[in-house]
């Protein structure tokens, strides 16, 4: 029995460590030229746990200039210029407002859960430095102040979910020279494992149980 309770108590006091552990979370992303890195390291307990994670960037490929899509089935040549008329009472556009209501409620609840964690994340640094050129003065004056407005807005946004522990810093260096565009970033994340896991528990009871019911099957299958 004592040996029952001993394990129970080591058990309980790992939990509870692991639960209020602050995990930090080193991002750093550059891009020149043609040259990406993206490098994630997680460091925990003073830097005795850490782990680096290396991702590939995705780029797209240079021989492929043109976008691709999926062609509608039933367009061809033989029923080119014929409409295909549908009805649509007003039992069914009824219906399609009461789905849409569904719909956002069910993610305005999400977004809810996902905020809620989030104010309790902190970054305790953030840095983006970019360098834009386009061989052209004028056009790289503009370039570089819609850069400046782009970036403040994101920046903006940000901060209405997370905690700044200091202020961002992000600049951008025009390059008056010759056509060129590289950017730097940097941040460290900061959160207990205790919040993320209780987050992720709540998400996933969240979309779980609480799935879409639409008012008719055929407005979901439209949707899935």
């Amino acid at each position: 029995m004592k040996w029952f309770i001993l394990i129970i108590a080591i058990l309980l006091f790992i939990f509870i460590l692991i639960f209020i552990t602050k995990l930090n979370i080193y991002i750093t992303y550059s891009h020149i030229q043609k040259d990406d890195h993206f490098h994630l390291k997680l460091r925990a307990w003073g830097g005795i746990i850490r782990y680096t994670i290396k991702i590939p960037v995705i780029k797209v490929a240079e021989d492929s200039a043109s976008l691709v899509y999926k062609k509608e089935d039933g367009i061809n040549a033989n029923n080119a210029g014929k409409d295909d008329v549908k009805d649509f009472t007003v039992e069914e556009m009824l219906s399609s407002f009461e789905n849409m209501k569904k719909l956002i409620k069910h993610v305005f609840g999400f977004h809810i859960l996902v905020r809620k964690f989030l104010n309790k994340v902190k970054v305790k640094t953030f840095q983006w430095h970019s360098l834009i050129g386009t061989g052209d003065a004028v056009l790289t004056g503009i370039s570089v102040g819609g850069s400046y407005a782009i970036k403040g807005s994101i920046i903006g946004l940000l901060s209405r979910y997370i905690r700044f522990k200091e202020m961002p810093i992000y600049s951008i260096t025009p390059d008056y020279q010759k056509a060129s565009a590289s950017t730097s970033f940097f941040c460290i994340v900061e959160f207990r494992i205790g919040h993320a896991i209780v987050a992720g528990i709540k998400i996933f009871r969240y979309w779980k149980g609480g799935k879409v019911k639409f008012s008719s099957e055929q407005v979901a299958k439209d949707s899935s």
